[in-house]
Formats: C-alpha cells, structure tokens, sequence
C-alpha cells in the first residue's frame, strides 16, 4: 500500500468512527449496554441476547472491512512481488472468511438460538404450571347433582383469560419474531396426523353427495400451520378459524392476528359457523 492510499483509507475509517451515533453505539456495546441498559438488567432471557447480537453488529463492519480491503491490496502481490504485509493480505482475503459457517450473520444467529430455547422452555414451563392452577381452581369441591351451563360457561371464560395472558407473554417474549413462512410450511408438512384422520376428510370431500365443508377450529396453532399439515394429505379447500402471525414480506414480526385465542372464541366461531348452515 502506498502513502497515498493509506491515507485515504485511514482518513475514511477515522471519519466513520469520528460520527456521534458510531462512538456511541461502540462505547455503549463495548459496556455492556443494550439501548441504555446493561446486560445484568434486561428482563428476559430474549432480550438478553441482544448484547450477542450488538457486539457482533460491533465488530461485523471491521471483518467485512478486512476482508475487503485484503481483497484489494492483493494487486500488490501480483507477479510474487516480496510484500512486508503479505502474509496480512493473504490471511484477510482468503475465502474461509466468507464461508457461510462463518459469515457474523450467523454467528449472531447460532449465539442467540440456545437463547431463544431458553426462553420457549420457560414460557412452556410457565404455561404448564399456570394451566394446572388454572384446572385446579375451577374443578368443583363437590360432585354437581345437575348440568350447570351458566357455571360452565364462567368456568370456560377463566380458562380464556388464562389463554389470552399466555398468548400475550409469547408475543411480548419475542420468539416469534422473524420466522420464515415457507419455514412454517414445512413444518406443517411433517406433523403427522392420527391415523385415519386424512382418509376421514378425503372421504368427505370425495363424497358429492354430502355437500359438505370442512371447518377447523384451533387456539392453539396458526392457520399456516394448519393449512399446510393438511394440504400434505391431499385435504386442501379447509375453512380454518385459527390465530395468523403478521408477516413483513415472508417473516414474522412477532405480533399474532387474534382471531381464536380460548374455548370461548372457538364457542362463538362454531356458533357463527352453524348460522351459516
């Protein structure tokens, strides 16, 4: 590298760093710190990964930088021309940078994903020991001598207040966030389904003389899902009342269009459901 170019190089590097935003972004990640709050103090295990996630954001532009400028320099060692930073040049722009294994994209990606289990297997456990709880306080201390509807029908509305507190914990935790569509797709198309439940449906929408639709209710998995699974055992054209994720073109942004959240949601989407009968 000549005087020249060295300077331009040095004089670029040291106005991007020389911006207010950059020294404040690398001072407060080099601390610790995640939009103003350190580590220690982040409220859940998925927030907690942001610091992975910053401090590569951090040293991702010098790697890149490196590799670009190794690159570049490589001019200089045309010909086997002796070099006093060859061996520098040589080791920044040689390829095993660039594998995929080691692009920090997905450095950040494999550092937060024990993470994110972390923090579904929380939310699960949470989930379990809530509803069990849950279950407890609405089972009666006395055998019922008769059909109490209006019991019932109080006793289905805790369980979707618990339903709804649950979904809402999910969203707020941020393991939905950034899911791939065709991701959810596949996964659809490998459950598996029990045994005669596909020949069951195909033999209704074989059978002309029936005129039937078929409807499937669910709180529990998104209509994607739920498509796909069906669609892998030829059952296509189902009318599926189930929650949606939003997506911003093919991934998530962690927010759930609620549209069947508890019992009481799947009571109602039934009733609407025979009223069109």
């Amino acid at each position: 590298m000549n005087e020249s170019e060295a300077l331009i190089w040095s004089r670029s590097a040291l106005l991007t760093l020389q911006q207010p935003s950059t020294q404040v972004f690398l001072s407060a990640t080099a601390s610790g710190k995640v939009e103003g709050v350190k580590a220690a103090k982040l409220a859940t295990p998925f927030e907690r990964t942001k610091l992975a996630a910053y401090t590569l954001g951090a040293m991702t532009p010098c790697m890149r930088l490196y590799a670009y400028i190794g690159k570049e320099l490589q001019v200089f060692l045309e010909g086997g021309k002796i070099h006093p930073y060859k061996k520098w040049i040589d080791s920044y722009a040689s390829e095993a940078p660039k594998s995929d294994q080691n692009r920090p994209e997905n450095q950040i990606s494999r550092m937060s994903l024990a993470d994110l289990r972390n923090t579904w297997g929380d939310l699960s456990e949470q989930y379990t020991k809530e509803y069990e709880q849950c279950i407890e306080k609405m089972l009666l201390t006395e055998k019922a001598e008769k059909f109490d509807y209006g019991r019932l029908h109080k006793t289905l509305e805790q369980l979707s207040d618990f339903e709804k507190r649950a979904n809402s914990r999910v969203v707020e935790s941020g393991v939905l966030k950034g899911l791939n569509l065709e991701d959810i797709k596949r996964a659809g198309q490998r459950l598996i389904l029990q045994d005669g439940c596909a020949n069951f449906f195909q033999s209704v929408i074989r059978n002309e003389n029936l005129h039937s639709d078929i409807h499937v209710l669910s709180y529990c998995w998104c209509d994607d899902l739920i498509r796909s699974s069906f669609s892998s055992g030829g059952i296509d054209g189902l009318d599926v009342h189930a929650n949606e994720f939003m997506f911003q073109e093919s991934l998530s942004t962690g927010e759930i269009v609620k549209k069947v959240e508890s019992p009481i949601d799947k009571m109602l989407a039934l009733w609407l459901v025979r009223a069109q009968v």
